[in-house]
């Protein structure tokens, strides 16, 4: 009897432990590719339009060895109040599996930026940029329409998408 109450006692642990590792956020994300459209539960809707990379323009280039990854969207928004987009906050990106912090090189690389404000029942499209090495082979882009707190809406995207 008391091996059997141990064993249940460790089993109690770990499945507290899985429950708390476990983000509550990845339990009901939406995942599209290029020209994929999500949609939040607040009414939210986010189209891929185009990826592309960069060297750089006049104002920003990429460190040696990197490039600017640049994805074209169109938000719409579908709630009943002002959306603000902000690329620092809102989106994060992984490329090949390891995340990539904000680069404001990056973003001021893009043409036009998605960052901003949009009114009720209206859209709005512009870029989004990152700096990942040259050799990448996949990104994930993932968007928090709601905060942190919310289930992100996640793109992904390979090498063979560039250009589209």
């Amino acid at each position: 009897m008391r091996k059997t109450g141990h064993r249940i006692w460790i089993l109690g642990v770990l499945l507290a432990l899985a429950l708390v590792l476990t983000p509550l956020s990845g339990l009901a994300e939406s995942w599209a590719g290029l020209y994929g459209t999500l949609s939040s539960s607040s009414g939210v809707r986010l189209t891929a339009l185009s990826l592309r990379e960069s060297g750089g323009n006049g104002w920003s280039s990429p460190y040696g060895g990197n490039v600017f990854v640049l994805v074209r969207f169109r938000a719409e928004n579908g709630t009943g109040r002002e959306l603000t987009i902000s690329t620092v906050v809102d989106f994060e990106l992984r490329a090949d599996g390891v995340s990539i912090p904000w680069s404001q090189s990056a973003t001021l690389a893009t043409e036009p930026t998605l960052d901003g404000s949009i009114a009720p029942g209206r859209s709005a499209e512009g870029e989004v940029g990152w700096e990942v090495p040259s050799g990448w082979q996949s990104i994930e882009l993932r968007y928090f329409p709601d905060g942190r707190s919310s289930a992100p809406l996640v793109f992904g995207f390979t090498r063979n998408d560039l250009g589209w």
